[in-house]
């Protein structure tokens, strides 16, 4: 389809640039009727020749041999000019060629004749094209193009002009664009042009589907009366400007330095030299323009090849080297289907956010490993353009610049994207997923991820999200999502790889000379700086830094960030940024604590497990798993376990972990001052939404903490349990204690994932045997003073513990410990209830202890507590 669409529009262009000149053509053909035989009528071995499914004449032989088709025509008169596009697919030579018959007075192209042609062909590795003359047998040369100009297959416009007296220019097309560039030139004046033209083809049967021919004129020499115009100045380097004229300038012009003069002290070209046509001319400069600063170029005394002179033209030139981040990737359409709004193409939309134009040619774009190499495109300041597949062009452009590619493909999944300057220069870098869209249905297909902040783009997944646009996406536009985020980067993941080495991982792409500055990190204790400091360009978010001291076990280190250290966009660090870490202690059963556990969430969120560290140690997380515990009757209880962290992932002490599947799906519904210590697992324990068992477990087998818990656990007074996570009150409590455990606070959104508990009590040594803390409590769900404590501490362990609650009137409203035999010391906890699960009044109630032991002790106490309300 794409060769057929180039048929038409090269036809179109040879149609309206030579309207006037078919009056006086002799000849014309471009073989879009689809047939030879009338019209004009071809003579010859017409059976080895057809007219194509892109209307171009072309051999097809079954075998090795000589063919030719020929057509008649009369010599216009004057100066006569030919032109005609021909094609060799393949690397023409002495016994694979074809001769073009410009003129001959025999209609059978492959005996004795008198004319003249062109060859296309010949022996070695210098193929040129070549005039012939043709006298009976009789083959000689007139002139000769450039050397190895055909080498190898091409497909060219020709062109040739004779005058009435003789003289004989070859000039060639070599890109289609319309310019002829010159290639040789002859005399010869043996005979007048006319009779027959035509194709000769000699060639083996590798070849014998591979010559095409096209667009055919033969009339009066074309006279251009036009003058020539610039189509484009452009600066590729400092020294450098590249001129485009819309059609071949004479050298003497086009290589005058005395033609070109740029104001502001640079003056004329120190040289000029020809580009890849005689339509372009290079500029040397002896002084570099400055970057960004504008210039005007004037230009005078250019003149085509037929003389005709442009007026003196000034344009305004500038030099500007892209640094990064002055073009952005700014959207992605990774997953166009199913259609949501916008065509079904993938594509990515570049930004740029400078003040002045960047032309993008020769830039590189490299999407996973493969490069993709950007031709001529310009992105004015502030603007957009589209890059696609080139079959996407005719939807696209109508969103605005587009720029197509032969092959485009994007994962849905993700991939790394990275745009290059011509120099090499890592302009912008995106390294998406599919999380990023922070939407399970958005993400299946039809979306686009946007960028929020296209001047700060160094916030990786924090700076993108899905489209909120209802087409689906922005292309061409300002993002549905833009906002200005005043977000610092900050350190995200440490990792110890040696008692010396440290890793950091940021969540921002950094500057990599400010992270790899050695003056930018000091430790304490001691104020140490590292030795190294060393970055990875291809990950941005990291760096490694070495220390000459090896750390101690059992030592927190403090590692302070200098507000130097900048991310991609020049952002500083936070002033007083820091990071603390230490060589972490084996995990010891207790040192670790399940915390908090959402298992019945929302219809759209996760189950997450809160853990948090009681000890005064360093623990890592590597080293733990998460379980849960299946049992179907009458089948063995069945336990899965999970990693929690596949690298090293410190936790300090008295902090909190957060696991899930999503850490999004968990702040999208609960409040968490930080994420920082949340930890996103790849595969996550089950639990059922009305029972289950929670377990952490090292790989050295220690049981570290298990939770048995039950839907009857939450507060009875709720409504609904969904989505309300179930509290630890206490951390210095087993886990065991059902009393230990309730409904999380619905001041508080009912879940409080990453820091201290709704419900939480700090227990405090009892000074007497049995202290009640606090004394007046208030169980409304507020989250304050939700629970009250009842801690005992007695002379020895070993005694049997009974607990009672009675009402003013002195009736017994709770039973709360049957007959327990405890320990030393311990705390029990009340929530307001009594013994059918209903809230008790407001008011005063006696908590009466009983304690006995075998030896025949026994003791009771009486403490007050007071029910109250806010």
């Amino acid at each position: 389809m794409r060769l057929q669409k180039y048929k038409i529009m090269r036809s179109l262009v040879f149609l309206f640039l030579f309207i006037p000149l078919w009056l006086n053509a002799q000849l014309i053909e471009n073989f879009n009727d689809g047939d030879f035989t009338q019209n004009p009528v071809w003579t010859g071995t017409t059976d080895k020749y057809k007219v194509n499914e892109v209307f171009q004449l072309q051999l097809n032989a079954e075998e090795a041999g000589v063919t030719w088709m020929s057509t008649p025509y009369t010599n216009p008169g004057g100066n006569v000019e030919w032109r005609f596009w021909i094609r060799l697919n393949f690397s023409p030579s002495g016994g694979n060629f074809s001769d073009v018959y410009l003129s001959s007075d025999q209609e059978n192209l492959s005996g004795p004749l008198n004319g003249y042609f062109l060859r296309f062909g010949e022996g070695g590795s210098n193929d040129a094209i070549e005039l012939f003359i043709k006298q009976g047998t009789q083959v000689n040369s007139i002139c000769r193009g450039t050397d190895a100009l055909i080498a190898s297959s091409f497909a060219y416009f020709v062109r040739v002009i004779r005058t009435i007296s003789g003289e004989w220019s070859l000039f060639v097309d070599t890109s289609g664009s319309g310019i002829y560039n010159f290639e040789a030139s002859g005399t010869d004046n043996s005979f007048t042009p006319g009779g027959y033209f035509g194709f000769y083809g000699q060639f083996t049967v590798s070849n014998s589907k591979k010559m095409y021919y096209d667009d055919i004129m033969i009339s009066e020499e074309i006279i251009d009366s036009s003058p020539p115009q610039l189509i484009s100045a452009e600066t590729s380097d400092p020294f450098t400007i590249q001129l485009t004229f819309d059609e071949a300038i004479k050298s003497q012009t086009l290589l005058n330095t005395n033609n070109y003069f740029v104001n502001d002290g640079i003056g004329n070209p120190s040289a000029v030299i020809q580009g890849a046509s005689a339509a372009q001319a290079i500029l040397q400069l002896s002084s570099p323009l400055d970057n960004g600063k504008l210039y005007t170029l004037t230009i005078s005394g250019i003149e085509d090849l037929s003389g005709n002179l442009m007026p003196q033209t000034a344009i305004p030139l500038s030099y500007y080297e892209a640094q990064p981040n002055d073009v952005v990737i700014n959207e992605i359409m990774a997953d166009p289907s199913p259609v949501v709004g916008l065509p079904e193409w993938e594509f990515i939309e570049l930004f740029n956010t400078s003040d002045v134009p960047i032309n993008l040619k020769n830039w590189i774009l490299v999407i996973g490993s493969s490069e993709k190499m950007i031709g001529q495109l310009q992105v004015e300041p502030q603007d957009y353009v589209l890059l696609a597949h080139e079959d996407a062009r005719q939807t696209l452009s109508d969103y605005g610049s587009f720029f197509g590619f032969s092959s485009f493909q994007l994962a849905n999944a993700g991939a790394s994207i990275t745009l290059k300057s011509e120099q090499g220069i890592v302009i912008s870098k995106v390294s998406y997923a599919d999380t990023w869209y922070k939407d399970t249905q958005k993400k299946e297909g039809g979306w686009t991820l946007e960028q929020i902040d296209p001047v700060n783009p160094c916030g990786g997944k924090n700076n993108w999200i899905a489209s909120n646009n209802p087409s689906g996406g922005t292309p061409g536009m300002q993002n549905s999502v833009f906002a200005l985020l005043d977000a610092t980067p900050n350190p995200e993941r440490i990792q110890l790889v040696s008692t010396s080495i440290v890793q950091i991982w940021f969540d921002q792409q950094m500057n990599l000379v400010s992270l790899g500055n050695i003056d930018n990190y000091t430790i304490e204790p001691g104020f140490i700086g590292p030795q190294s400091a060393t970055t990875n360009p291809a990950d941005p978010f990291f760096i490694e830094l070495n220390f000459e001291m090896p750390f101690v076990v059992g030592t927190i280190y403090r590692l302070n960030l200098s507000q130097e250290i900048l991310n991609c966009a020049g952002r500083n660090v936070a002033e007083n940024t820091f990071i603390e870490f230490g060589i972490p202690h084996p995990i010891e059963k207790n040192d670790l604590v399940i915390n908090e556990i959402l298992f019945n969430p929302y219809n759209e969120g996760v189950d997450f497990v809160e853990v948090f560290n009681r000890s005064e140690k360093i623990l890592n997380l590597q080293e733990l798993w998460l379980g849960s515990v299946r049992q179907t009757i009458p089948n063995p209880p069945d336990t899965t376990l999970k990693e929690i962290f596949t690298s090293t992932r410190l936790m300090m002490p008295g902090t909190y972990g957060v696991f899930s599947i999503s850490t999004d799906k968990v702040t999208n519904f609960y409040f968490s001052p930080s994420t920082e210590n949340f930890i996103e697992m790849a595969s996550f324990p089950t639990y059922s939404n009305e029972s289950g068992i929670v377990l952490l477990k090292s790989k050295q087998g220690i049981l570290v903490d298990v939770f048995n818990y039950n839907e009857g656990m939450h507060f009875s007074l709720l409504n609904y349990v969904k989505g309300v996570s179930l509290e630890r009150i206490s951390y210095d409590r087993p886990s065991s204690d059902v009393t230990n455990w309730h409904s999380a606070s619905e001041t508080y959104g009912f879940a409080t994932p990453g820091y201290q508990n709704s419900v939480f009590v700090k227990d405090i040594s009892s000074e007497g045997d049995v202290v009640v803390d606090p004394e007046i409590f208030s169980p409304d769900g507020d989250g304050r003073d939700d629970v009250t404590s009842i801690r005992y501490n007695f002379d020895q362990a070993g005694y049997t513990l009974n607990m009672y609650l009675f009402n003013a009137l002195g009736q017994q409203i709770r039973h709360l410990i049957r007959s327990s035999l405890i320990g030393q010391s311990g705390v029990v906890g009340w929530d307001g209830l009594d013994e059918q699960g209903r809230k008790v009044p407001t008011g005063i109630y006696v908590l009466q202890v009983e304690i006995f032991n075998l030896e025949g002790t026994v003791k009771g106490y009486k403490r007050a507590v007071v029910v109250a309300t806010r």
